[in-house]
């Protein structure tokens, strides 16, 4: 764990090298009581996960965690892979907090109704 200059109360602990099993090594006992023990010290912890449809990270980390947002591309990303991402979190029992749109351009349009549209179409049901 790294202290981020400058900024006193951020620290900052990096992946490491790249591992072949990291399902395994997220499910593990050792990575349970690395999750418990950065509760007790940080008030927030914010994971950088890879993308859930091709990789089960979120799966593994989105359950130990209390809030959950999505990153969604704007203009790249499927509206059903969206939805597909969402079923799995829903059916994993991961709250899904929100969503953050990137890679916004003037070219990309995003009318009035957008977000009223992606609420009631990809929102977990029963949350309306």
């Amino acid at each position: 764990i790294v202290k981020a200059p400058g900024i006193d109360n951020l620290h900052i602990m990096t992946a490491g090298t790249a591992v072949p099993n990291p399902s395994e090594l997220l499910s593990s006992p050792q990575a349970d009581s690395l999750f418990r023990k950065l509760k007790e010290q940080y008030n927030y912890i914010i994971w950088d996960c890879p993308p859930i449809l091709p990789v089960t990270d979120v799966l593994i980390i989105g359950p130990k965690s209390e809030i959950l947002t999505l990153v969604y591309r704007a203009g790249r990303t499927a509206k059903a892979a969206l939805l597909r991402a969402t079923e799995q979190m829903t059916a994993a029992h991961i709250k899904i907090k929100g969503l953050i749109l990137n890679h916004i351009t003037p070219e990309i349009e995003v009318s009035p109704t957008y977000y009223y549209q992606y609420y009631r179409d990809y929102s977990p049901k029963g949350e309306k």
